[in-house]
């Protein structure tokens, strides 16, 4: 049979999953990537179970990428649910530069010393004030 619809999922990164739905009514589809070989598959599955992934890819060079997802019914009514999909990027380190600055840090103690001394007693400390 042909291919009665599909859908290309355009993503930057270097991994990718796209979901949807296992079922009764689903049936086989096919995931190319970038122009590369085409790989079957089937969704069809004795009950009801959404969000399931259908293709998913890791290790891939990090860029553009354009995977296609065709619908390959084997029977009328056959269809294929795509709920969503997602792509990872890995972060490229940010290169930076940075200057290192030291400081020499001196300390000095100062320490003095002080006396205190009693002076001694003067004529006028010894006699009484008024008396002659």
């Amino acid at each position: 049979m042909s291919t009665e619809g599909f859908v290309t999922y355009t993503f930057t990164g270097s991994a990718a999953s796209v979901y949807g739905v296992l079922g009764p009514d689903q049936g086989p589809y096919s995931a190319q990537l970038d122009d590369g070989p085409v790989t079957n598959y089937t969704a069809n599955y004795w009950t009801f179970i959404p969000q399931q992934i259908l293709w998913h890819i890791t290790g891939l060079d990090p860029g553009m990428h354009v995977v296609k997802i065709s619908n390959m019914p084997a029977k009328t009514g056959q269809a294929l649910s795509i709920d969503y999909a997602v792509s990872t990027a890995i972060q490229v380190p940010i290169t930076t530069s940075s200057t290192s600055m030291s400081s020499t840090t001196s300390s000095s103690t100062i320490s003095s010393t002080s006396s205190t001394e009693t002076p001694a007693p003067t004529a006028s400390d010894s006699q009484p004030s008024g008396s002659t």
